[in-house]
């Protein structure tokens, strides 16, 4: 379902931008991967928090392209400090569907408190709760920060989780050639699962383990699947 609540009126130039984002992105995607999405479940009608792992880089043009196909425009949680290194002009994030925030307990409350006033107003929010690339291995409890479990336990928003393979042999950080390769590898993404946060963030913050967990192995054998088939 389309989420349209909550969308605040956005100036031309950043509907301009935002546009061009969506274009490269679907670009990008289309001529460096062979990008499956497998989307198992029925998106919830409420604006919800999307859980996901972050494998590379590639994930961030992969994960608009995979938001669009969901007919979803969340605000997309993001490091601050790396968006300030792109961009030092004063943006209006939030019509750019972005959410900056800093590590530590100051981005944490941030995150709470605007990623809480955007669930009330009908905006769904994205995160990769392990707030950095992880370029191998699956996801761990104590490898995932606590923002996302505080904020959905707080707001009691669904929590629908995203696995994802294949991404992790794209565009690592610093060898942005490997985004180039003319083998186009496959990669999977998979909209696996909505859960519901439990009454306290320790409970909630390791069902998002479990369950990105099991995304992630379940998007691992869909990859394994596609590369049998080739």
């Amino acid at each position: 379902m389309s989420q349209v609540m909550g969308r605040p009126h956005v100036a031309p130039r950043y509907r301009a931008a935002k546009a061009v984002a969506r274009a490269t992105s679907s670009f990008a995607v289309r001529i460096a991967a062979k990008y499956h999405l497998f989307n198992i479940i029925e998106q919830p009608d409420v604006a919800a928090i999307y859980i996901a792992p972050h494998r590379s880089m590639f994930d961030l043009p992969a994960g608009i392209v995979t938001f669009g196909k969901l007919d979803v425009t969340p605000l997309l949680v993001v490091s601050k400090p790396h968006l300030e290194k792109i961009s030092t002009r004063q943006c209006d994030w939030n019509s750019l569907d972005l959410l900056p925030v800093d590590a530590g307990a100051g981005g944490r409350s941030a995150l709470v408190d605007s990623g809480t006033a955007a669930l009330h107003a009908g905006r769904s929010v994205a995160i990769m709760p392990e707030g950095r690339v992880v370029r191998s291995g699956y996801v761990h409890r104590d490898g995932l920060r606590t923002g996302a479990a505080h904020l959905a336990t707080v707001t009691g928003a669904p929590v629908v989780i995203l696995g994802s393979a294949g991404s992790e042999a794209l565009w690592q950080r610093g060898k942005l050639t490997t985004f180039g390769s003319l083998r186009r590898p496959p990669v999977v993404v998979v909209c696996f699962e909505i859960v519901v946060p439990a009454t306290d963030i320790s409970s909630t913050h390791e069902l998002i383990s479990d369950r990105l967990a099991a995304a992630e192995s379940e998007a691992h054998r869909r990859l394994a699947t596609l590369q049998v088939r080739v």
